[in-house]
C-alpha cells in the first residue's frame, strides 16, 4: 500500500526531456526522477497484476498531490507513444477505484477523477474494471464507521485480488 502524500513528488516542468529520450528506460526518461520519489510509485504500475486506487474528492478533482504524480507519468505516455517494448509488452491487467466525496450529491462529482485516472492507467496497461463511489464522507473515520461502505470497499479489494491470480 502506498500514500501518495507521504512522497515527495516535484512538480512535472512540461520540458519535453521524456518526449526525446527514445529508447531510454523508464527511470532514465525524466529529468526529475533522481530528485523525488515519483519512480518509486510510477514502478509497482508496471508490475502489480491489479491496482486498487482510493482518493478522496476535492472541488469535483483529484488532490494536488496525486494530480502532480499523474502529471509527472508523461514519461509513460511518452514511451507507449513511442511504442517502447518495455511498456506496451504489459499484459493487460484491471483497477479499482474507490472515490469518496464530502459533497452528498453531484450528477458529475467523480467523473472528473475517474477519466483522469482512466488515462493515466492506460500507459500501464491497466484498465479501470470498477468504481465504487462514496458520497458525504468527509471526516477522517466517516468510511470506516459506516460498515456497509466498508464492507463494499474490503470486498472490491478482495474479489480484485481473486479475480488478479
Amino acid at each position: 500500500m502506498f500514500h501518495v502524500r507521504d512522497h515527495r513528488i516535484e512538480h512535472c516542468l512540461a520540458c519535453g526531456a521524456c518526449e526525446k529520450a527514445h529508447g531510454k528506460p523508464a527511470h532514465k526518461r525524466c529529468v526529475l526522477t533522481p530528485k523525488d520519489d515519483s519512480f518509486s510509485l510510477f514502478e509497482p504500475l508496471l508490475t502489480a497484476r491489479t491496482v486498487l486506487f482510493a482518493s478522496p474528492i476535492y472541488f469535483y478533482a483529484l488532490p494536488s498531490r496525486l494530480k502532480t504524480l499523474i502529471d509527472r507519468s508523461q514519461q509513460f505516455w511518452a514511451a507507449r507513444a513511442e511504442g517502447a517494448p518495455w511498456l506496451t509488452s504489459l499484459p493487460d491487467r484491471w483497477a479499482t477505484v474507490a472515490l469518496t466525496a464530502g459533497r452528498p450529491t453531484g450528477e458529475r462529482l467523480f467523473e472528473s477523477a475517474e477519466l483522469t485516472l482512466r488515462y493515466f492507467l492506460r500507459d500501464y496497461g491497466i484498465n479501470i474494471g470498477r468504481n465504487l463511489h462514496f458520497r458525504g464522507k468527509d471526516g477522517p473515520n466517516d468510511l470506516r464507521e459506516d460498515y456497509e461502505a466498508h464492507d463494499r470497499l474490503l470486498d472490491a479489494g478482495r474479489r480484485a485480488w481473486e479475480e488478479a491470480l
